[in-house]
C-alpha cells in the first residue's frame, strides 16, 4: 500500500523500513549512551546491530519484488545508510573499540563518496554502485556486530570473574583494522575509477 500527498511524499513498506533504520540509529545511540555498562545493555545493542542491518537488505528487496521503487526511496536509503553507520561507529569509537584515525577513515570515505557523486550529477553524470561499495557495506555490517559481540564477551567474562581483560578488545581492534582498510580501498576504487569527474 502505498499513499501520496501532493505528490511529494510517497510513503510505502519499502520506505517505512528504511526510516525504521534511522529511528534504530537514535535507540541504539541511547543504549549505548545509557547503558552500556550493562551486560543486557550490549545485548541489546547487538539486537538493535542486526535489526538495522536486515533493513538494509529487506527495504530494497521488498521494493524490487512488488515494484515499490519510488524517488523518495532512492533518496531516503543512503541517508539512513549513513546514519546507522555513522551512529554505529561513531559509539563504538566512543566506547573504546576503535581508534580515532579508523573512524576518521570511514567517515572521510563517506563525504569522499557522497561528494564524487555530487560532482557527477552536476556533471550530467551517474555513478553506479561498485562492488568494492557492495563488499565494503557487507563487511561494515559484519564488522559493527562482531565488535558488539566482542564488547558483550567481555563484560560476561568481567561478571563471571575471570581473567581476559584485554583479549576481546584487541580482537574488536582487529576487527575495526580489517574494516577500515576495506573502507579505504573502496574510497580510492570509487576516485580512480571515477577520477574524469574529478579531472573535469
Amino acid at each position: 500500500m502505498a499513499f501520496s500527498s501532493l505528490g511529494i511524499i510517497h510513503v510505502n513498506i519499502p520506505n517505512i523500513i528504511t526510516i525504521s533504520r534511522i529511528v534504530i540509529s537514535v535507540i541504539f545511540t541511547a543504549v549505548c549512551s545509557l547503558w552500556w555498562n550493562s551486560f543486557w545493555g550490549r545485548i541489546t545493542a547487538i539486537i538493535l546491530a542486526l535489526f538495522a542491518e536486515a533493513t538494509d537488505v529487506a527495504d530494497g528487496y521488498i521494493a524490487r519484488k512488488h515494484n515499490q521503487v519510488s524517488n523518495m526511496g532512492k533518496l531516503l536509503d543512503p541517508y539512513a545508510d549513513k546514519i546507522w553507520r555513522f551512529s554505529a561507529f561513531l559509539c563504538i569509537g566512543m566506547r573504546g573499540y576503535a581508534e580515532l584515525w579508523m573512524i576518521a577513515v570511514i567517515f572521510w570515505r563517506m563525504l569522499t563518496v557522497s561528494h564524487l557523486r555530487t560532482m557527477a550529477v552536476m556533471k550530467g553524470t551517474v555513478i553506479a554502485a561498485r562492488v568494492s561499495g557492495k563488499v565494503k557495506a557487507i563487511i561494515q555490517g559484519i564488522g559493527i556486530i562482531a565488535v558488539l559481540a566482542c564488547a558483550a564477551a567481555q563484560k560476561y567474562v568481567h561478571l563471571r570473574s575471570i581473567d581476559l581483560p584485554f583479549v576481546f578488545t584487541a580482537i574488536a581492534w582487529w576487527i575495526m583494522c580489517f574494516v577500515t582498510a576495506v573502507t579505504f580501498f573502496s574510497a580510492l576504487d570509487y576516485v580512480h575509477a571515477h577520477r574524469d569527474v574529478v579531472d573535469r
